[in-house]
């Protein structure tokens, strides 16, 4: 009997492959997946991400390739191992992914490009289709096909690449960047993958457990302290936490508990974890040995030397016995709390909203940023090349926003508007201003806004002015008293708060 069953559970809750159904989405992750979506659509050509063993990119590249399923104007290609040993080698392997029978078997290395170029011409103009080369392992790339790559980035139209490349790497492939320069150039997209912090540890795990089956019950599994002991041991990386996770729930059963403590967790990522943040203590008894044939023999040779005051050899001997030993600062500092992760800067989209009837691209531009001027419509379209007109879009489609702010600076300055509702993606906050306007006669808007800590939130307001609380507490109480919302006043900016669109206070 699988142990997940015995936990009420559906599925395994920690496995170790890539399951894009287990895919937690964390702010990063996410970011990531709408800027490769954008590059792609607008055929940028070349997209690297980079991250450390067990950071998501196998899963992030899985997850790409599901994003685009029923798209059937991208045709995905998947390199799982670039490693190769010869340029023939190579480039037979691209072409039988691109198409099995662009080759006989005694095709050379010329013809082989040749042919490839041809496919790529014929899909990306007659068939307007667009090809996608995933390489997963990048780190293994070598250099005769990093050229290869270069060359394949030179077919292009007069408007757009041929094909589309994305590689998913470790940090050594760094190195190979920085020795090609000029395939280096060529990058469109670069993203660095960081290891989670605490609090995308914890979502992580109990998303995992709710995409399993869990019962509403089911996060008592792990205690707090034992989350905050997951994140110390695995350093915030995802695979370590999956591993460790599933090794924890095992031992919990094993030894027939109802939770998983901190204790259970640490004895587990002393056992299986390859870098434990408790391994400062190994040396402990080593250095202390050394150190007390040390004060011991300096007691000695410089008894005569001491000053009436110096502590004892015997005395500094018992102290030293007391606490631990004296070690680096910033060794220490490093083992005692992983590195808090840089999290990544304003984003570059804010989202995507799918056309309903009777609505309009200019009056989506609009709800959104607040105003609709022409400089708005030409920046939505540039991140939207299939639409070419905005009097033609349809029902069902879908239209990318991108982050554009209209304030001189972007950030905040002595507004406080009326909030109703907050989102973390454009869609759903969409929806809520379509249900609001359908219900109530009052003036809304959508207010997208990024911070330092939280990142993207796209509040649902009131499109009015106000530039002091009172002032906005007083149309709160003018409202509607059936709203199933209490409205609420948004203040206490912080410093480095950017919104996106046009500032309500600012005229047009």
């Amino acid at each position: 009997m699988e142990y997940f069953k015995i936990l009420s559970l559906s599925r395994e809750p920690f496995s170790n492959s890539p399951d894009p159904a287990l895919f937690y989405q964390s702010r990063q992750h996410l970011t990531c997946l709408q800027r490769l979506e954008m590059s792609l659509r607008m055929q940028r050509g070349l997209n690297v991400v980079i991250g450390e063993v067990g950071t998501g990119k196998t899963t992030l590249c899985r997850q790409l390739i599901r994003h685009f399923a029923d798209d059937r104007a991208f045709e995905f290609h998947l390199l799982l191992d670039p490693y190769f040993t010869s340029p023939r080698e190579a480039l037979a392997a691209v072409a039988e992914q691109l198409d099995p029978k662009l080759l006989s078997g005694s095709e050379e290395t010329r013809d082989i490009k040749e042919r490839i170029k041809q496919h790529l011409f014929q899909k990306g103009v007659p068939e307007g289709k667009t090809v996608v080369l995933l390489i997963d392992e990048g780190q293994k790339l070598p250099v005769f096909l990093v050229e290869i790559l270069r060359e394949f980035l030179n077919y292009e139209t007069n408007d757009s690449k041929l094909l589309q490349i994305v590689i998913f790497a470790q940090k050594e492939f760094e190195q190979t960047l920085q020795a090609h320069a000029n395939f280096t150039d060529r990058i469109n997209l670069y993203y660095v993958l960081k290891s989670f912090n605490f609090c995308d540890t914890k979502e992580m795990i109990r998303f995992r457990l709710r995409q399993s089956g869990g019962e509403n019950g089911i996060f008592s599994y792990f205690t707090y302290p034992a989350l905050w002991e997951i994140y110390r041991t695995s350093n915030g990386y995802p695979r370590k936490i999956v591993h460790l996770c599933h090794q924890s729930l095992l031992m919990m059963i094993i030894q027939n508990r109802s939770r998983v403590g901190r204790r259970l967790v640490r004895r587990c990522g002393r056992r299986y974890v390859y870098r434990s943040p408790h391994i400062r203590w190994k040396w402990t008894f080593p250095v202390l040995t050394l150190l007390l044939f040390t004060v011991l023999g300096g007691g000695i040779l410089a008894r005569n030397e001491l000053a009436s005051d110096t502590i004892p050899p015997a005395a500094a001997v018992s102290a030293l016995l007391d606490s631990p030993p004296a070690m680096d600062e910033k060794k220490t500092a490093e083992t005692q709390s992983p590195p808090e992760p840089v999290l990544p800067g304003p984003p570059e989209v804010l989202g995507q909203v799918t056309i309903q009837p009777s609505e309009t691209l200019g009056g989506l531009i609009k709800n959104i940023y607040g105003s609709y001027t022409r400089e708005l419509l030409q920046s939505v379209m540039a991140v939207n090349p299939e639409v070419s007109s905005p009097e033609r879009i349809s029902v069902g489609q879908t239209i990318t926003f991108p982050a554009v702010s209209l304030a001189p600076d972007g950030l905040v300055r002595g507004e406080y508007p009326v909030r109703f509702q907050t989102a973390s993606s454009m869609g759903a906050a969409y929806q809520s201003l379509r249900e609001y306007a359908a219900r109530w006669d009052i003036p809304l808007r959508l207010m997208p806004f990024w911070t330092p800590e939280e990142g993207l939130t796209v509040a649902l307001v009131l499109d009015e002015c106000f530039s002091d609380e009172e002032s906005a507490r007083k149309r709160i109480r003018e409202l509607q008293p059936d709203m199933p919302d209490m409205p609420q006043v948004l203040k206490d900016w912080e410093k480095a708060t950017i919104v996106f669109g046009k500032p309500f206070c600012l005229q047009e």
